[in-house]
């Protein structure tokens, strides 16, 4: 038995099995750079990292993290116009 991972783009559901194509495609369907695709990719997770964190604990310099993130992750997404893409993960 073989087994086979392939990539799908989470906007336009563009498959392939190499990482690379799909990070491209992805970058290309939002109209950013493949540097800017990263930054926004961890503008994401430090958001997801901070609302998690608050799920478990929460405390003034936690909620004032985790404000900064969304309105960093915010300000990128109205920067590049993707306020109305929500299905990036």
């Amino acid at each position: 038995m073989r087994t086979a991972t392939i990539y799908i783009c989470e906007i336009c559901g563009f498959e392939s099995r190499v990482a690379q194509d799909i990070t491209e495609c992805e970058a290309d369907c939002l109209d950013l750079t493949l540097e800017e695709l990263y930054e926004y990719s961890v503008l994401r997770k430090a958001t997801k990292m901070c609302m998690g964190a608050l799920s478990s604990a929460q405390s003034p310099g936690l909620l004032q993290k985790a404000d900064d993130a969304i309105e960093a992750e915010l300000a990128f997404e109205k920067k590049h116009g993707l306020k109305d893409y929500k299905k990036v993960k």
